[in-house]
């Protein structure tokens, strides 16, 4: 009833401002418009009266639903945790993490951004910071501890051999500034 007195009003506005257009009813009688008409009036529940040249409500609904749809299924595909075949990188390949300038005794990243990288593939650390970093690697860790990081532009790779989830805490930080200095990596099978 809402779209059929939402056309009702439109038709009414354009006739009280001596608009002139064509309209045409959809399944109704042919009776004069009234203001007043119930939707119960109609023949059919799905009778609407339009006018001419324009989308019918229905269909703009079903468009606006349809790119709802579509953009849900998207995020569900970008969403997805475990990569394909065709989307996981290959073994040996290198994934690299760029310590920012100006992080100091910082995060490297943070918990609400890890770094996400695979089993088999190599990580390549280079500290774009003015002071030596270095990747401290918990309890064996799936990597090996790293050395001190030079100063803009010291650079490590290290082997990444088994999956590490992202948890509260990270097994990774700056092993100089410690353990608030947190790298935040999550690494998939």
């Amino acid at each position: 009833m809402e779209s059929t007195t939402s056309v009702l009003g439109i038709f009414l506005i354009f006739i009280s401002f001596g608009c002139e257009g064509s309209f045409e009813q959809s399944n109704v009688d042919k009776a004069p418009l009234d203001p007043k008409i119930e939707s119960s009036q109609l023949e059919n529940k799905n009778d609407t009266l339009a006018v001419a040249g324009e989308p019918d409500q229905e269909e703009v609904i079903e468009d606006e639903v349809d790119e709802e749809v579509e953009e849900e299924m998207d995020a569900e595909i970008v969403d997805d945790p475990v990569p394909t075949p065709e989307t996981r990188p290959e073994v040996g390949s290198v994934v690299m993490f760029e310590i920012p300038p100006g992080t100091g005794d910082g995060e490297w990243n943070s918990s609400a951004a890890p770094l996400v990288a695979y089993v088999g593939q190599i990580l390549l650390i280079v500290n774009k910071d003015s002071e030596t970093h270095q990747l401290h690697v918990s309890g064996g860790g799936p990597t090996n501890h790293g050395e001190p990081m030079a100063a803009n532009g010291g650079a490590q790779e290290f082997e990444l051999t088994a999956v590490s989830p992202i948890g509260d805490t990270t097994p990774f930080y700056d092993h100089i500034d410690g353990s608030s200095a947190g790298f935040w990596l999550e690494i998939r099978p």
